[in-house]
Protein backbone atom coordinates (compact mmCIF):
# COMPACT_ATOMS: atom_id res chain seq x y z
CA UNK A 1 0.00 0.00 0.00
CA UNK A 2 1.30 3.61 -0.82
CA UNK A 3 0.80 6.19 2.22
CA UNK A 4 1.74 10.05 2.11
CA UNK A 5 2.87 12.24 4.79
CA UNK A 6 0.22 12.96 7.39
CA UNK A 7 -1.31 9.21 6.94
CA UNK A 8 -2.11 7.87 10.41
CA UNK A 9 -1.21 4.00 10.01
CA UNK A 10 -1.16 0.70 12.18
CA UNK A 11 0.69 -2.74 12.35
CA UNK A 12 -0.25 -5.42 10.40
CA UNK A 13 -0.37 -9.40 11.21
CA UNK A 14 2.70 -9.39 9.21
CA UNK A 15 4.56 -6.15 11.10
CA UNK A 16 4.94 -7.99 14.27
CA UNK A 17 6.85 -10.71 12.85
CA UNK A 18 8.90 -8.31 11.73
CA UNK A 19 9.47 -5.22 13.95
CA UNK A 20 9.66 -4.73 17.68
CA UNK A 21 7.79 -1.82 18.33
CA UNK A 22 5.69 -0.58 15.00
CA UNK A 23 3.56 -3.72 15.11
CA UNK A 24 -0.25 -3.86 15.76
CA UNK A 25 -0.11 -3.08 19.39
CA UNK A 26 1.36 0.57 17.52
CA UNK A 27 -2.89 1.68 17.13
CA UNK A 28 -1.34 4.96 15.90
CA UNK A 29 1.63 5.78 14.25
CA UNK A 30 1.78 9.47 11.44
CA UNK A 31 3.93 9.09 8.39
CA UNK A 32 6.38 12.16 8.38
CA UNK A 33 8.35 11.20 5.38
CA UNK A 34 8.13 8.84 2.18
CA UNK A 35 11.21 8.06 0.94
CA UNK A 36 12.14 7.31 -2.92
CA UNK A 37 13.30 4.20 -2.05
CA UNK A 38 9.51 3.80 -1.20
CA UNK A 39 10.48 3.25 2.96
CA UNK A 40 8.06 5.56 5.44
CA UNK A 41 9.09 7.16 7.96
CA UNK A 42 6.39 6.80 11.15
CA UNK A 43 6.24 8.62 14.35
CA UNK A 44 4.89 6.45 17.11
CA UNK A 45 1.57 8.45 18.37
CA UNK A 46 -0.59 5.52 20.34
CA UNK A 47 0.82 2.64 21.59
CA UNK A 48 0.37 -0.25 24.40
CA UNK A 49 3.72 0.39 25.56
CA UNK A 50 4.84 4.46 27.00
CA UNK A 51 8.24 3.81 25.60
CA UNK A 52 7.89 3.88 21.73
CA UNK A 53 5.69 6.90 21.80
CA UNK A 54 7.64 9.65 20.70
CA UNK A 55 9.89 7.26 18.64
CA UNK A 56 10.89 7.67 14.82
CA UNK A 57 10.92 4.46 12.72
CA UNK A 58 11.96 3.70 9.44
CA UNK A 59 9.81 0.70 7.79
CA UNK A 60 8.38 -0.96 4.75
CA UNK A 61 4.89 0.45 4.10
CA UNK A 62 3.88 -2.90 3.37
CA UNK A 63 3.27 -4.08 6.40
CA UNK A 64 0.80 -1.59 7.42
CA UNK A 65 -2.44 -0.19 6.39
CA UNK A 66 -4.26 2.99 7.28
CA UNK A 67 -6.64 3.12 10.11
CA UNK A 68 -10.08 4.52 10.36
CA UNK A 69 -8.87 8.57 11.52
CA UNK A 70 -10.26 11.33 9.98
CA UNK A 71 -6.58 12.44 8.92
CA UNK A 72 -6.26 9.54 6.69
CA UNK A 73 -9.21 11.30 4.15
CA UNK A 74 -8.25 12.79 1.03
CA UNK A 75 -10.34 16.13 1.99
CA UNK A 76 -10.55 18.39 4.92
CA UNK A 77 -13.17 20.61 6.20
CA UNK A 78 -13.59 23.83 3.72
CA UNK A 79 -12.23 21.90 0.41
CA UNK A 80 -14.57 22.25 -2.57
CA UNK A 81 -15.59 19.56 -4.21
CA UNK A 82 -17.12 17.51 -7.20
CA UNK A 83 -18.39 14.11 -8.61
CA UNK A 84 -16.27 11.66 -10.75
CA UNK A 85 -17.47 9.45 -13.20
CA UNK A 86 -17.96 6.77 -10.96
CA UNK A 87 -20.09 8.81 -8.35
CA UNK A 88 -23.06 8.22 -11.41
CA UNK A 89 -23.21 5.02 -10.72
CA UNK A 90 -23.32 5.23 -7.07
CA UNK A 91 -25.07 8.12 -5.85
CA UNK A 92 -28.45 9.78 -7.02
CA UNK A 93 -27.25 14.03 -6.98
CA UNK A 94 -24.20 14.55 -5.54
CA UNK A 95 -22.91 13.18 -8.90
CA UNK A 96 -20.82 14.74 -12.25
CA UNK A 97 -24.14 17.39 -12.21
CA UNK A 98 -23.02 18.75 -8.49
CA UNK A 99 -20.37 20.95 -10.09
CA UNK A 100 -19.22 22.50 -6.65
CA UNK A 101 -19.86 21.03 -3.59
CA UNK A 102 -18.41 21.98 0.26
CA UNK A 103 -16.81 19.37 2.51
CA UNK A 104 -18.12 20.72 5.94
CA UNK A 105 -17.25 17.80 8.56
CA UNK A 106 -14.22 14.32 7.69
CA UNK A 107 -16.37 11.66 9.39
CA UNK A 108 -13.24 9.16 9.46
CA UNK A 109 -10.90 8.03 6.88
CA UNK A 110 -13.39 6.81 4.44
CA UNK A 111 -16.33 9.24 4.86
CA UNK A 112 -16.98 13.38 4.86
CA UNK A 113 -20.14 15.22 5.08
CA UNK A 114 -20.84 17.91 2.23
CA UNK A 115 -23.04 20.63 1.62
CA UNK A 116 -24.45 20.92 -2.09
CA UNK A 117 -23.49 24.30 -3.14
CA UNK A 118 -23.88 24.11 -7.04
CA UNK A 119 -25.52 21.54 -8.96
CA UNK A 120 -27.60 21.75 -12.55
CA UNK A 121 -30.87 20.83 -10.70
CA UNK A 122 -31.12 23.94 -8.32
CA UNK A 123 -33.68 21.76 -6.04
CA UNK A 124 -30.52 20.24 -4.75
CA UNK A 125 -28.39 23.12 -3.57
CA UNK A 126 -28.36 23.53 0.38
CA UNK A 127 -28.59 19.87 0.74
CA UNK A 128 -26.35 18.26 3.22
CA UNK A 129 -25.61 14.21 2.78
CA UNK A 130 -22.76 11.76 4.11
CA UNK A 131 -21.13 10.29 0.92
CA UNK A 132 -17.47 8.02 0.53
CA UNK A 133 -14.44 10.40 -0.40
CA UNK A 134 -13.19 8.00 -3.36
CA UNK A 135 -16.02 9.04 -5.84
CA UNK A 136 -15.09 12.78 -5.67
CA UNK A 137 -12.41 15.16 -6.37
CA UNK A 138 -11.40 18.66 -5.92
CA UNK A 139 -12.10 20.65 -8.12
CA UNK A 140 -9.31 22.28 -9.38
CA UNK A 141 -7.61 18.64 -9.43
CA UNK A 142 -10.21 16.89 -11.18
CA UNK A 143 -8.26 16.47 -14.70
CA UNK A 144 -5.03 16.65 -13.41
CA UNK A 145 -2.06 14.09 -13.33
CA UNK A 146 1.14 15.47 -12.16
CA UNK A 147 3.07 13.86 -15.05
CA UNK A 148 3.45 15.07 -18.18
CA UNK A 149 4.13 13.24 -21.84
CA UNK A 150 7.98 13.22 -22.30
CA UNK A 151 8.81 13.39 -18.17
CA UNK A 152 11.83 11.30 -17.50
CA UNK A 153 10.58 8.94 -14.31
CA UNK A 154 11.81 6.01 -11.86
CA UNK A 155 9.55 3.28 -10.50
CA UNK A 156 8.84 3.93 -6.52
CA UNK A 157 7.58 0.64 -4.40
CA UNK A 158 4.96 -1.30 -5.96
CA UNK A 159 3.61 -4.78 -5.30
CA UNK A 160 1.02 -4.26 -7.78
CA UNK A 161 2.96 -4.24 -10.95
CA UNK A 162 5.69 -6.69 -12.13
CA UNK A 163 7.77 -4.26 -13.83
CA UNK A 164 7.09 -1.02 -13.19
CA UNK A 165 8.11 -0.50 -9.09
CA UNK A 166 11.70 0.02 -7.61
CA UNK A 167 13.76 -1.76 -10.13
CA UNK A 168 12.70 0.83 -13.05
CA UNK A 169 15.56 3.07 -12.92
CA UNK A 170 14.77 4.84 -15.40
CA UNK A 171 11.16 5.37 -17.43
CA UNK A 172 9.65 7.74 -20.26
CA UNK A 173 5.94 8.74 -20.42
CA UNK A 174 4.23 7.96 -23.45
CA UNK A 175 0.57 8.95 -22.72
CA UNK A 176 -1.37 10.48 -19.81
CA UNK A 177 -4.75 8.77 -19.36
CA UNK A 178 -6.21 10.67 -16.81
CA UNK A 179 -5.85 11.96 -13.53
CA UNK A 180 -4.73 8.81 -11.98
CA UNK A 181 -3.10 6.48 -14.80
CA UNK A 182 0.07 6.94 -17.23
CA UNK A 183 1.58 4.95 -19.88
CA UNK A 184 5.39 4.19 -19.00
CA UNK A 185 8.04 3.16 -21.60
CA UNK A 186 10.79 1.18 -19.26
CA UNK A 187 14.27 2.63 -20.64
CA UNK A 188 16.43 0.49 -17.88
CA UNK A 189 15.72 -2.09 -15.65
CA UNK A 190 17.63 -3.71 -12.53
CA UNK A 191 18.00 -7.21 -13.49
CA UNK A 192 17.86 -9.45 -10.63
CA UNK A 193 18.85 -12.71 -10.30
CA UNK A 194 15.17 -13.98 -9.10
CA UNK A 195 13.40 -11.42 -11.24
CA UNK A 196 11.33 -11.22 -14.50
CA UNK A 197 13.64 -9.04 -16.72
CA UNK A 198 11.19 -7.05 -18.84
CA UNK A 199 12.53 -6.09 -22.61
CA UNK A 200 13.57 -2.68 -22.59
CA UNK A 201 11.37 -0.14 -24.33
CA UNK A 202 8.32 -2.14 -23.30
CA UNK A 203 5.32 0.30 -22.26
CA UNK A 204 2.69 -0.59 -19.17
CA UNK A 205 0.23 1.05 -17.87
CA UNK A 206 0.92 2.37 -13.97
CA UNK A 207 -0.68 4.44 -11.85
CA UNK A 208 0.88 7.82 -11.02
CA UNK A 209 1.38 7.62 -7.42
CA UNK A 210 4.36 4.61 -8.21
CA UNK A 211 5.95 7.24 -10.10
CA UNK A 212 8.69 9.90 -9.15
CA UNK A 213 10.58 12.38 -11.78
CA UNK A 214 14.43 11.09 -12.37
CA UNK A 215 16.68 13.53 -10.63
CA UNK A 216 19.04 14.64 -13.37
CA UNK A 217 22.59 13.32 -12.60
CA UNK A 218 25.66 14.60 -14.49
CA UNK A 219 27.26 13.21 -17.22
CA UNK A 220 30.75 11.60 -16.18
CA UNK A 221 34.20 13.02 -17.34
CA UNK A 222 36.47 10.57 -18.49
CA UNK A 223 39.40 12.50 -17.11
CA UNK A 224 43.52 12.87 -18.57
CA UNK A 225 46.60 12.54 -16.34
CA UNK A 226 47.12 16.40 -17.26
CA UNK A 227 43.41 17.00 -15.41
CA UNK A 228 44.02 15.14 -11.96
CA UNK A 229 44.54 17.50 -9.40
CA UNK A 230 44.08 17.13 -5.14
CA UNK A 231 41.11 17.49 -3.74
CA UNK A 232 38.77 16.39 -6.73
CA UNK A 233 36.27 13.58 -5.94
CA UNK A 234 36.27 10.93 -8.46
CA UNK A 235 34.06 7.72 -9.30
CA UNK A 236 36.47 4.22 -9.84
CA UNK A 237 35.20 3.61 -13.05
CA UNK A 238 35.15 -0.18 -12.28
CA UNK A 239 34.40 -0.75 -8.89
CA UNK A 240 32.12 2.11 -7.96
CA UNK A 241 33.75 3.07 -5.10
CA UNK A 242 34.05 7.64 -4.96
CA UNK A 243 37.36 8.98 -3.13
CA UNK A 244 39.15 11.94 -2.83
CA UNK A 245 42.58 12.80 -5.21
CA UNK A 246 45.48 13.35 -2.77
CA UNK A 247 48.55 13.33 -4.50
CA UNK A 248 50.75 11.26 -7.41
CA UNK A 249 51.29 7.87 -6.46
CA UNK A 250 55.10 7.33 -5.35
CA UNK A 251 56.65 4.55 -7.80
CA UNK A 252 54.25 4.09 -10.09
CA UNK A 253 54.14 6.33 -13.12
CA UNK A 254 51.09 7.56 -14.06
CA UNK A 255 49.37 6.70 -11.13
CA UNK A 256 47.38 9.02 -8.03
CA UNK A 257 46.55 8.67 -4.72
CA UNK A 258 43.12 8.33 -3.80
CA UNK A 259 41.42 8.59 -0.01
CA UNK A 260 38.37 6.58 -0.26
CA UNK A 261 35.38 7.40 1.28
CA UNK A 262 36.06 4.48 3.85
CA UNK A 263 39.26 6.27 4.56
CA UNK A 264 41.40 3.87 2.88
CA UNK A 265 43.93 4.72 0.32
CA UNK A 266 44.30 3.56 -3.52
CA UNK A 267 46.69 4.27 -6.23
CA UNK A 268 44.66 4.40 -9.64
CA UNK A 269 44.83 5.61 -12.98
CA UNK A 270 43.26 8.55 -14.98
CA UNK A 271 41.73 6.29 -17.34
CA UNK A 272 39.86 4.36 -14.04
CA UNK A 273 38.56 7.46 -13.19
CA UNK A 274 35.17 9.43 -13.47
CA UNK A 275 35.19 12.94 -12.29
CA UNK A 276 31.87 13.90 -9.82
CA UNK A 277 33.03 16.92 -8.62
CA UNK A 278 36.01 19.31 -9.09
CA UNK A 279 38.33 20.39 -6.32
CA UNK A 280 37.50 23.35 -3.96
CA UNK A 281 39.15 26.13 -3.27
CA UNK A 282 41.71 25.53 -0.15
CA UNK A 283 40.18 26.63 3.17
CA UNK A 284 42.08 29.30 4.70
CA UNK A 285 43.37 27.48 7.67
CA UNK A 286 43.03 30.36 10.57
CA UNK A 287 39.13 30.33 9.20
CA UNK A 288 39.11 26.83 10.65
CA UNK A 289 38.12 24.89 13.89
CA UNK A 290 41.61 22.40 13.25
CA UNK A 291 43.89 22.61 16.48
CA UNK A 292 46.67 21.97 14.41
CA UNK A 293 48.10 23.24 11.38
CA UNK A 294 50.80 22.59 8.58
CA UNK A 295 53.67 21.88 9.67
CA UNK A 296 53.04 21.03 13.31
CA UNK A 297 54.66 18.22 14.61
CA UNK A 298 51.86 15.69 16.30
CA UNK A 299 51.58 12.52 18.15
CA UNK A 300 49.30 9.69 18.00
CA UNK A 301 48.03 8.82 21.43
CA UNK A 302 46.49 5.27 20.51
CA UNK A 303 49.95 3.99 18.73
CA UNK A 304 52.64 6.90 19.93
CA UNK A 305 53.90 7.37 15.88
CA UNK A 306 55.21 11.02 15.59
CA UNK A 307 54.74 12.73 12.47
CA UNK A 308 55.19 16.27 10.76
CA UNK A 309 51.59 17.57 9.28
CA UNK A 310 52.21 17.98 5.83
CA UNK A 311 48.31 17.60 4.34
CA UNK A 312 45.20 19.04 6.13
CA UNK A 313 41.52 17.58 4.82
CA UNK A 314 39.31 20.42 6.07
CA UNK A 315 36.08 18.38 4.50
CA UNK A 316 37.03 15.54 7.32
CA UNK A 317 36.54 16.63 10.56
CA UNK A 318 37.17 12.92 12.06
CA UNK A 319 40.24 12.51 10.30
CA UNK A 320 41.80 15.31 8.66
CA UNK A 321 45.68 15.06 9.49
CA UNK A 322 47.78 13.49 6.95
CA UNK A 323 51.56 13.15 8.95
CA UNK A 324 55.03 12.38 7.71
CA UNK A 325 57.11 10.10 10.05
CA UNK A 326 60.80 9.97 10.34
CA UNK A 327 60.76 6.63 8.18
CA UNK A 328 59.20 8.41 4.74
CA UNK A 329 56.14 6.25 5.78
CA UNK A 330 52.49 8.54 5.35
CA UNK A 331 49.64 8.18 7.46
CA UNK A 332 46.39 10.10 8.59
CA UNK A 333 45.44 10.79 12.08
CA UNK A 334 42.31 11.28 13.57
CA UNK A 335 41.56 14.95 15.11
CA UNK A 336 40.60 13.21 18.43
CA UNK A 337 43.99 11.16 19.08
CA UNK A 338 46.22 14.33 18.07
CA UNK A 339 48.46 15.09 20.23
CA UNK A 340 50.91 18.65 20.02
CA UNK A 341 54.40 17.52 19.80
CA UNK A 342 55.36 20.95 18.57
CA UNK A 343 54.60 24.09 16.39
CA UNK A 344 56.12 24.50 13.15
CA UNK A 345 57.22 28.25 14.16
CA UNK A 346 58.89 26.80 17.75
CA UNK A 347 62.69 27.92 17.76
CA UNK A 348 64.53 25.76 20.11
CA UNK A 349 65.64 27.81 23.13
CA UNK A 350 68.88 27.67 24.18
CA UNK A 351 70.22 28.47 27.75
CA UNK A 352 72.45 30.72 28.88
CA UNK A 353 75.55 30.05 30.08
CA UNK A 354 78.73 32.00 31.83
CA UNK A 355 81.71 31.83 29.07
CA UNK A 356 84.44 29.22 30.35
CA UNK A 357 88.06 28.93 29.12
CA UNK A 358 88.79 25.55 30.47
CA UNK A 359 92.81 26.39 29.69
CA UNK A 360 92.48 29.95 32.09
CA UNK A 361 92.44 28.13 35.23
CA UNK A 362 92.75 24.68 37.02
CA UNK A 363 88.70 23.31 37.03
CA UNK A 364 87.17 20.05 38.60
CA UNK A 365 86.12 17.32 36.17
CA UNK A 366 83.12 17.02 38.33
CA UNK A 367 81.99 21.16 37.57
CA UNK A 368 82.53 19.90 33.78
CA UNK A 369 79.97 17.13 34.27
CA UNK A 370 77.05 19.06 35.83
CA UNK A 371 78.06 22.84 34.36
CA UNK A 372 79.11 22.12 31.07
CA UNK A 373 80.45 24.63 28.86
CA UNK A 374 81.81 25.30 25.04
CA UNK A 375 84.15 22.44 24.40
CA UNK A 376 87.18 23.06 22.42
CA UNK A 377 89.70 21.54 19.64
CA UNK A 378 89.37 17.55 20.92
CA UNK A 379 92.39 16.98 19.07
CA UNK A 380 93.90 20.22 21.48
CA UNK A 381 96.70 19.43 23.80
CA UNK A 382 96.30 19.76 27.99
CA UNK A 383 98.31 19.18 31.04
CA UNK A 384 96.64 17.23 33.54
CA UNK A 385 97.86 16.16 37.08
CA UNK A 386 97.08 13.37 38.86
CA UNK A 387 98.44 12.08 42.76
CA UNK A 388 101.46 15.09 42.20
CA UNK A 389 101.87 13.68 38.71
CA UNK A 390 101.59 15.80 35.36
CA UNK A 391 101.25 14.58 31.85
CA UNK A 392 100.05 16.15 28.39
CA UNK A 393 97.39 15.12 26.52
CA UNK A 394 94.36 15.97 24.06
CA UNK A 395 91.46 16.93 25.37
CA UNK A 396 89.72 14.23 24.17
CA UNK A 397 91.68 12.10 26.09
CA UNK A 398 91.30 13.91 29.02
CA UNK A 399 87.32 13.18 29.00
CA UNK A 400 87.98 9.74 28.27
CA UNK A 401 90.48 9.60 31.74
CA UNK A 402 86.98 11.10 33.60
CA UNK A 403 86.30 8.15 34.60
CA UNK A 404 89.35 6.75 36.19
CA UNK A 405 89.74 9.17 38.85
CA UNK A 406 90.91 12.28 36.87
CA UNK A 407 90.52 15.18 39.02
CA UNK A 408 92.26 18.36 38.02
CA UNK A 409 93.32 19.65 34.69
CA UNK A 410 94.91 23.01 33.55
Amino acid sequence: MTFKVGNIITGTHGADRRYAWTTTEMKKGEVIEVRVSGMIQVKVLEHVNEHPIGRKYTVSPRFFKLTNDARNNVFKVGDKITGLPSSDERYGYTTTEMTVGEVTKVIDSEKIEIKVVEHKSPMYEGRVVDVHSKYFALVDEKELNEFDVGDIVQGLQNHNHVFVDQDMTKGEVVEVIDEEFVKVKVLDYKRGVFRHTPVIVNVYTVRSEYLAIKPETPQPVTMDAKDVKAGQIIQHRSFGWKGEVIENGSGITGAFRVKKESGDEWLTFPENMILIEDAKEPVKEEETAFAFGVGDTIKDKTDGHVGVIVRIDYADENTPYRIERDNGLQEWIRQKDAVLVSRKDDEEVEEETEDVDLFAKTISLKRITEEPAPIPDPKREVTVEQDGFKMTMTFEQLLHLQKQGMTQAQ
